[in-house]
């Protein structure tokens, strides 16, 4: 137990090693009582390594904007284990169309590995749609009209894609169309083994028009934690997942070039001034325009299924 005397009415603790302790604060007055508090201290590990996420960036003709409609397909290659469910984690890859006016990330959609629904994991796979700063939806999946994140009607659906099955999204103008002042974004995903459609549900924004260059991605949500500080990995914990962006179209045109990157070996700083090194493991692939993103840690290359 350690035992400490203070004078003044505020006291900073810094921990310097992993572990717990009990803490007991003594303040004397000048007239000389004294008063105690006890309490318990633990000390978490701070995260060094972060996992790297993975980029396309699409390049399109010029005059193509703005545009309305995005189409791609998604081709799950190889899921990551149970351990990352079990976790309370996931990977997800999506396509980012929309940005605000300062370049941010303002609307995609996209496959996850497991849900993660209002903060509650639903441990089991999902496609997730979010435009910024929406504020209806219609659909019959679940909806998160309170997301802090998007500021946002999110959209989840949970919905069973398969390794090796291919899914056509497109995203265009719902069935409840659009006004001079918003737009409804409809979403729609094909099984292309079967030929089956799946309407995913439409939100409104006032976004009406495609106005950036998009960019897919594929995200391990170790991040979170690891950019604040709050979990230490090794790169090697990193659970591996891969899936190849293919077909990509905008109002029907393709894009004339696409770079594939990753995150690997930058430093991030966290909101809470946390400094974390992304793990040099997380690769992308590319073929022309088609773009495969391989999350977490390979310790040897993984397929590459676009060829070389």
């Amino acid at each position: 137990m350690a035992s400490i005397a203070v004078a003044g009415a505020r006291l900073t603790l810094t921990g310097v090693s992993v572990g717990a302790a009990e803490v007991t604060v003594t303040a004397r007055d000048p007239g000389g009582l004294t008063a105690s508090q006890s309490f318990a201290l633990t000390v978490t590990p701070i995260g060094e390594w972060g996992p790297a996420n993975t980029f396309g960036y699409y390049r399109f003709p010029a005059t193509l904007y703005p545009m309305a409609r995005m189409e791609w397909t998604m081709l799950p290659i190889q899921a990551p284990a149970e351990s990352l469910h079990e976790k309370g984690l996931l990977h997800y890859w999506a396509m980012q169309f929309l940005h605000d006016d300062q370049g941010r990330l303002a609307g995609y959609a996209g496959l996850q590995s497991q849900g993660l629904f209002k903060n509650e994991p639903l441990n089991r796979r999902v496609i997730n749609f979010a435009i910024w700063d929406s504020d209806a939806s219609n659909t019959d999946a679940m909806v998160d009209t309170e997301n802090d994140e998007c500021r946002c009607h999110q959209i989840m659906l949970p919905f069973e894609w398969e390794e090796g099955t291919p899914y056509r999204f497109v995203a265009d103008t719902g069935p409840s169309g659009e006004t001079d002042e918003y737009r409804w974004w409809g979403l729609w995903v094909t099984n292309m083994v079967t030929d089956s459609t799946t309407f995913v549900g439409e939100t409104r924004s006032w976004r009406r028009r495609i106005e950036d260059p998009p960019v897919s991605w594929g995200e391990d949500l170790h991040w979170w934690r690891t950019v604040a500080g709050n979990e230490a990995y090794e790169c090697e914990d990193f659970e591996s997942s891969s899936l190849a962006v293919l077909d990509v179209l905008a109002d029907s045109v393709p894009p004339a070039s696409v770079d594939a990157v990753t995150s690997g070996g930058l430093e991030v700083t966290g909101p809470n001034g946390h400094r974390t090194t992304l793990c040099d493991t997380a690769v992308a692939y590319s073929l022309g325009t088609d773009v495969q993103h391989n999350l977490g840690y390979w310790p040897t290359p993984p397929e590459n299924v676009l060829g070389k």
